[in-house]
């Protein structure tokens, strides 16, 4: 029986921008004193990159053999992502079955991250004394986490769940169906705009912004309503596209 540990922890300052490590000392400096702090036992770890510094997208394709399959994904990132693909990591995995035009297809999510991005995620962990073993998207590493919790008996074939994770720098909206991957969307609202707000509005620092944001009042109080209107509407905007 496997045993998992998980913590919480704010994305130092400086440390990550638009989905791209530009401080990794910060990052590996961090979880390094948080292993000690929380006395995980172990050192396997899923790593998951951040929704900025991916490109990802739903590709549907007829069952095919698996080296046919892999030459059709490489000439779907070829024509979608815009990225040098020599240098980039290319992945996919099947995310639904499903019937188009009578026929059966499958469809998968087609990622795609630059070399260079996936390589400095991996060398973090291991500098934190981490041993990687796997490596994915934000919604699908999302996915795994809320299926490892779920009981069996909670969800049935048809139950749509909605699932919002609210980063630092974005905001992820995860649809799920059955328990299966649906849709995603990234918005670029996350914790560091509310704080930001905060910071602005009471000419204080970032820390005195963390405790500010977390305590009880409303959202008046705080100056966040434009904010949190903004998010509001792009949230009720990805369920319009969606359903």
């Amino acid at each position: 029986m496997q045993s998992y540990r998980k913590s919480i922890l704010p994305t130092p300052d400086g440390a990550v921008v638009n989905g791209i490590i530009v401080n990794p000392d910060l990052l590996i400096r961090q979880l390094k004193q948080a292993r000690q702090k929380h006395r995980w036992h172990g050192n396997r770890v899923n790593l998951c990159l951040a929704s900025p510094a991916c490109c990802t997208r739903t590709v549907a394709m007829p069952r095919m053999k698996a080296d046919e399959l892999d030459r059709a994904m490489r000439l779907e990132a070829e024509k979608h992502f815009p990225l040098n693909l020599p240098e980039a990591v290319i992945a996919y995995t099947l995310i639904n079955h499903s019937t188009g035009n009578g026929e059966p297809v499958r469809e998968y999510q087609l990622i795609a991250v630059s070399k260079e991005t996936a390589d400095s995620v991996v060398m973090i962990a291991i500098e934190a004394g981490f041993n990687p073993v796997s490596l994915e998207t934000a919604p699908l590493a999302a996915l795994r986490s809320i299926n490892h919790n779920e009981m069996p008996n909670e969800m049935d074939h048809d139950t749509v769940r909605i699932n919002i994770d609210c980063g630092n720098e974005c905001t992820g909206l995860l649809i799920t169906r059955g328990g299966d991957y649906r849709f995603h969307r990234n918005l670029n609202i996350g914790i560091k705009h509310f704080l930001e707000v905060i910071e602005t509005a009471g000419n204080t620092n970032r820390s005195e912004a963390h405790r500010h944001l977390y305590l009880k009042g409303n959202l008046a109080e705080k100056g966040l309503l434009d904010i949190t209107d903004k998010l509001i509407n792009r949230i009720a905007q990805t369920f319009d596209y969606w359903f």
